[in-house]
């Protein structure tokens, strides 16, 4: 233990006689603590390391090892670790008697990975209420959905749901992060696919009489059955191909 003590030496001599000596002595010891930015880091990230002042008769020195081979001394010091790993960090505290403590923490050294699954993300035709899963947290702070068809980014939903109103391929983006701003990314380049008529026309001439015929030629040909509404009320079921005059400019 510590402390102060009193030791006593009591004498006898051969006659009898006694007497009693007295001192005092006082027992310290060092006592090694640390604080450290972040437990879990991305590779060339910095963490701070901070020890604790200790106790005990100076001067006193602080030894770091961080468990990748380097080490350093001082109550305050940084290191950025370069490979993802879990390492030990020793710190150890001597004081001017030589006496010494130690203390070891762990330190994850580990970059996000974005993973995720689609639920449901196919339809026959529009809309489709698409549903998607994110499949590892590990590390993870936050996360944000890009569901590629031009819709505001989506935060802070693990298992989010998205509707999609026209046909078409989406890909759909997830990113995560950690607590430091270390990200990582996954895309879907299929995320979502809704089938459905896709098409446009062309026209001819773009300016013309009233009364002159416009051709209207829709693409792909032969795909769909075709309701032409022309703008000025009128409409019709046709084909591929219309021929309409306009009465009026416009």
């Amino acid at each position: 233990n510590t402390g102060p003590f009193t030791v006593r030496l009591n004498v006898t001599d051969a006659n009898g006689c006694g007497s009693t000596f007295a001192s005092n002595v006082t027992i310290t010891r060092p006592n090694a603590a640390f604080t450290q930015t972040a437990t879990v880091r991305c590779p060339g990230e910095t963490v701070n390391f901070s020890a604790a002042p200790s106790t005990g008769v100076g001067p006193r020195t602080y030894a770091w090892d961080f468990g990748d081979g380097a080490t350093a001394a001082g109550l305050n010091v940084s290191h950025a670790f370069a490979t993802e790993d879990t390492f030990d960090v020793l710190l150890v505290v001597t004081d001017g008697n030589g006496c010494r403590d130690s203390i070891m923490q762990t330190m994850i050294v580990a970059r996000p990975v974005a993973a995720f699954n689609a639920i449901l993300s196919t339809a026959s035709c529009p809309p489709l209420q698409a549903s998607y899963q994110i499949t590892n947290l590990v590390n993870i702070a936050s996360w944000s959905w890009n569901f590629g068809d031009g819709s505001p980014i989506v935060n802070g939903n693990a298992s989010p749901f998205h509707t999609y109103n026209a046909p078409g391929t989406y890909a759909v983006t997830l990113i995560v992060q950690t607590t430091t701003g270390c990200a990582d990314t996954m895309t879907l380049s299929n995320g979502a696919v809704v089938n459905g008529p896709v098409g446009t026309f062309t026209f001819s001439p773009a300016v013309t009489c009233p009364g002159q015929p416009v051709e209207l030629i829709m693409s792909p040909a032969g795909a769909y059955l075709n309701f032409w509404a022309f703008g000025d009320g009128q409409a019709q079921l046709s084909g591929d191909t219309v021929l309409y005059a306009y009465s009026s400019p416009g």
